[in-house]
């Protein structure tokens, strides 16, 4: 039996749906809660590359609490892309070498913690790129009008 639970713009989502934006919004904490859990060994390498994991832990947390309490287009897409720079980095420090800091020039070892958080940031890609298609759009009827310009004539 398929629910349907109101959106805020009055369009209707499926129990699928929700469970997908829970979902992400787990994979976000997940993230945010490895990237704090290594901020301090990380600290202690460099200052540059604490505040970098303290900056990211930060964003995903506040991208996980918008999934809960504010899931939109927008939302989705800013997770997209910062979760992708996120892993395009990680690959970049793997692959290549770390770009700044005391490591740079240096390529980064693979650990298990590391693939890990990586793996959980390409599922809520995933996630929220499929949330961009399955999310509903809004009414045509509850769209605002466009204001005009009061000072034009």
């Amino acid at each position: 039996m398929n629910s349907t639970v109101p959106a805020k713009n009055g369009a209707t989502r499926d129990g699928a749906t929700d469970r997908m934006l829970y979902s992400a919004a787990t994979f976000s904490f997940l993230a945010e809660a490895i990237h704090l859990w290594v901020t301090p060994e990380h600290y202690l390498q460099w200052l540059g590359y604490g505040i970098f994991f303290l900056v990211v832990a930060a964003l995903q947390g506040i991208l996980g609490a918008a999934l809960f309490f504010r899931p939109g287009r927008w939302i989705f897409v800013v997770g997209i892309l910062g979760n992708l720079a996120v892993v395009a980095l990680w690959v970049y420090t793997r692959v290549a070498a770390v770009p700044l800091g005391p490591m740079a020039g240096e390529a980064e070892a693979v650990g298990a913690l590391d693939v890990v958080c990586t793996s959980v940031e390409v599922a809520l890609v995933v996630l929220l790129t499929t949330l961009c298609w399955r999310f509903p759009k809004s009414a045509p009827g509850l769209r605002r009008p466009r204001r005009t310009n009061p000072l034009k004539v």
